[in-house]
């Protein structure tokens, strides 16, 4: 018995609000309300809708925000210049001395949206000859390029690309109900975030501006172990 997979999935989540249970989160093409290049605008904020391609296990995502009067990051506001005619932007600026600064976006990104995301699983099962077993080895990889946490476009809160690898190797019997596996996920020890933010307390413009609280999940560090599995 010989058997190859291959294999690859992409998600992408949507808002449906009102959406009838089993409905599709994806209006039609032709008559989407928003669709590429259509400026959305919710309480001040503008976010200019792009587009999503998936095939595969690939998935673009294309995303445009521009915000007028956003605040600062807090590593930016204390060297906030005073500009009080204009409206420059990408810059962190000051009505006036005492004025909270502020940045007009153009072009920035939404938060945790990164342009490319992929993953793929390989597997290869072979009969062990003379035996009831069966061995197989699986490798799957997930990656992804570099995004922000914050919708300020803070620098200090970029989460930069990576690509996770986890391999197994294992046996099991011929009538599928046992299995047993060595594993090593995070291969290649990708370290990585899932949250990135500033604390709440103690973080200042004046004071550790440059503070971070960010969630390390298990699968950012190399680890080994094995299964048993049975099923009934």
């Amino acid at each position: 018995m010989h058997r190859r997979v291959l294999a690859g999935a992409a998600a992408i989540a949507a808002l449906a609000l009102g959406a009838p249970a089993g409905a599709s989160a994806w209006a039609p093409a032709a008559t989407a309300p928003v669709h590429p290049g259509v400026q959305v605008f919710t309480d001040g904020a503008q976010c200019t809708a792009n587009f999503v391609f998936t095939s595969g296990g690939v998935t673009y995502l294309e995303t445009s925000v521009n915000i007028a009067g956003l605040q600062c990051p807090l590593s930016a506001q204390a060297a906030a210049p005073v500009i009080t005619s204009g409206s420059p932007v990408n810059t962190c600026y000051k009505l006036t001395a005492t004025a909270q600064p502020i940045q007009n976006i153009a072009g920035g990104v939404l938060p945790q949206a990164s342009k490319w995301r992929g993953d793929l699983l390989a597997r290869y099962d072979h009969a062990i000859p003379g035996t009831p077993l069966g061995g197989f080895v699986q490798a799957s990889a997930v990656s992804q390029s570099k995004f922000n946490f914050t919708i300020e476009q803070d620098p200090l809160t970029v989460q930069k690309a990576y690509t996770v690898v986890n391999t197994s190797i294992g046996l099991h019997d011929l009538g599928g109900r046992y299995e047993l596996s060595l594993f090593a996920n995070n291969v290649f020890n990708q370290h990585y975030l899932t949250s990135m933010a500033r604390p709440a307390s103690l973080t200042t413009a004046a004071y550790f501006p440059n503070s971070l609280n960010g969630t390390v999940p298990k699968d950012a560090d190399r680890y080994f172990g094995a299964t048993v599995s049975v099923s009934f």
